[in-house]
């Protein structure tokens, strides 16, 4: 079975240092930066994994927009024929970006993740005082250039009340392909490097209730989503050791290990 699809962690660096995360470093880590592979590694990765057969790409970190070679890791993909789906706090945005997928639009909605409505909360969240002014202007320059946006959040305390807010905001938005999804089941730091950092995830984790109640609120969507999901993921094993679909896509880490999930 060869990969259909694949995630490609440019970088575990990011310019937020966001109370959930479970894989963030900081942006000036020169170690895990020293790391990382190399243009030329990963645009080889890139052909490789078009000549396998895959049809998309998923640019993801960390804050992808960290590495100064994102603009040629993406043009490498597209002239490889490759869709590319790119994760981003759009903090980073530069118009020479913006005007890069206009003109070579990436076939997939850009997702951009949103921590909060509010300087107080997103800044919060972020742990980075003035990271929701940055946000908001990365996001203008892809609006403003109607570049097809998904919208992502999680739930957390400083922005649990914003849910409504960042609706209306979404709905506002020209190119929004989807209504705003949100993260409510917190990973935690498989490194195992800070175990304070664990105990933080799991004290802002929602309680089953309330995941069930923000599942509730589109009852009939969330209905037809399980009724698609459970014939796929939920069946007997019977002869095949997964049924949950690893090897239709593979994962690539900053440091080049490859996982076939």
């Amino acid at each position: 079975l060869l990969p259909s699809h694949l995630d490609i962690e440019l970088t575990e660096r990011c310019n937020n240092a966001c109370m959930h995360c479970y894989i963030n470093r900081p942006a000036d880590d020169v170690e895990a930066g020293g790391r990382e592979l190399t243009t030329g590694e990963w645009a080889g990765i890139l052909k490789q994994a078009a000549n396998l057969g895959a049809l998309t790409v998923r640019f993801t970190g960390g804050e992808p927009l960290l590495r100064p070679d994102l603009a040629e890791l993406y043009l490498t993909a597209r002239r490889l024929g490759l869709g590319v789906v790119l994760f981003t706090n759009a903090r980073l945005m530069t118009p020479e970006l913006a005007d890069l997928f206009m003109r070579v639009p990436p076939r997939n909605a850009i997702e951009v993740s949103v921590y909060g409505m509010e300087p107080a909360s997103y800044d919060a969240v972020a742990c980075s005082p003035g990271a929701w002014a940055e946000f908001r202007r990365g996001v203008q320059l892809l609006v403003e250039r109607r570049i097809p946006l998904a919208i992502k959040s999680v739930l957390l305390p400083p922005n649990r009340h914003e849910m409504e807010e960042l609706e209306s905001w979404v709905a506002s938005l020209p190119g929004i392909v989807q209504t705003p999804t949100y993260a409510v089941h917190l990973d935690l730091r498989a490194r195992r490097d800070s175990p304070s950092r664990n105990q933080l995830i799991r004290s802002l984790r929602l309680s089953p209730q309330e995941s069930v109640a923000i599942s509730a609120r589109e009852g009939a969507a969330y209905r037809r989503g399980m009724a698609e999901f459970a014939p796929r993921f939920m069946g007997p094993q019977g002869d095949r050791l997964f049924t949950c679909g690893a090897g239709e896509a593979a994962c690539v880490d900053a440091y080049g290990v490859l996982q076939m999930c």
